[in-house]
Formats: C-alpha cells, structure tokens, sequence
C-alpha cells in the first residue's frame, strides 16, 4: 500500500470513490514539510505491518483498509518533530515519489521490491525518531515480507471447486460400491431390526 501526496487540500480534483483520504482536522494547518514527513511515515514498514495485521483480506491477494481501522491507525505527530528530523523525512518522501514516479508507480508488486531501499530508509529515519534499536526495524521488516507473501500465496491458491483449463476438476464424484451378493440390502436390515423391537 502506497499513500502519495493528496492534492485535494491544494486543488480541486476528482478520486476513486473507494479511497480512503486522510484530511486534518479543521483548523489544523501542516507546511508542506509536514505534509512529506506524514506521508513519509505512512509508507513506511510501520504503516504496513499496521495494514496487514488489521487490515481485511479480500480476494486476488489484496487488503482491504476498513474506515474503522484507518481511524485506529497510529500516526506520526509531526509537529512535534524538530526541523532537522523533518527536513529528512520530507526528503526521504521525495526521493521515494521520485523513484516510485521513475519506475511507473507503485501498484505491482515488483515496482514495490524496487522502492524497497527507499522505504528502508524511511523506516531507519523514523525508527531513530521514535528511539526504535535496530532489531525492531529489521524485526518489523521481516514481518511485513512475511505478512505479504502469506497474503499473496494464499490468493494463488486453487479452491477445492476450481477448475483450470481443461484439467480435471479437484471435487470427485464418490465412488459407488458394488453391493456384495451375501450381505442383505440395508433397509432389510433395519426392518429386521425393527420387527425384533416389538
């Protein structure tokens, strides 16, 4: 999941209907600096990791961010960062969007192997921001591949029902058994049965 810059706060313009957009409260005003190092933030492995813990699978691999969840989302205070640490993250922003921009976006999957220096650091940045060792990013790191490639393998997965091309359905029809000639046919049995009940 990848969260670029929304210039809806800027200029008039028209979005997906399914989208999701992160708006201040009213009053609240973020430099254009604030507004990079947000989205900085968000496009890191800490945003990812919250997405795919709490986000809702759907089908073909992708996760569904529910309104519920992003409003739980924890996010960067930026205001509260000094401008040292601001300046960096905007910067790191810019040079993923350069990059993400260079490559053609961020919507395959390999286009988002390829922004991975990137994002790694963007998550060292705001891993030494929060005061996060090193073990924790690469932990957090980890988790997300993993989180990922569980989520996409599982959507390349055949359902028992599926049928591909002209190979054999998965789903059988059972077998029927031959009846054997010295065993009597069930409903014999239970009248059987029921008539020494009486």
């Amino acid at each position: 999941m990848t969260f670029l810059l929304d210039l809806s706060s800027f200029i008039p313009v028209a979005i997906y209907y399914a989208l999701i957009s992160f708006i201040p409260k009213e009053g609240l005003k973020l430099s254009e600096a604030q507004i990079k190092a947000l989205l900085a933030y968000l496009n890191s492995s800490f945003s990812q990791y919250y997405v795919e813990t709490k986000g809702r699978r759907s089908g073909g691999g992708i996760i569904g961010l529910e309104i519920s969840i992003a409003m739980e989302m924890p996010v960067l205070d930026v205001r509260r960062l000094s401008n040292q640490q601001l300046e960096a993250l905007a910067s790191l922003f810019d040079k993923l969007e350069a990059e993400a921009r260079r490559i053609g976006g961020a919507s395959e999957r390999e286009q988002v192997e390829l922004l991975k220096p990137a994002i790694d650091e963007i998550d060292r940045a705001v891993a030494e921001i929060l005061g996060m060792p090193e073990a924790t990013v690469e932990l957090v790191q980890k988790q997300v591949d993993m989180l990922i490639e569980r989520r996409v393998a599982g959507s390349k997965e055949e359902s028992i029902q599926s049928v591909r091309g002209e190979s054999e359905s998965r789903i059988r029809p059972p077998k029927r058994r031959k009846r054997t000639k010295s065993a009597p046919p069930a409903s014999e049995l239970l009248d059987r049965f029921m008539g020494s009940a009486q």
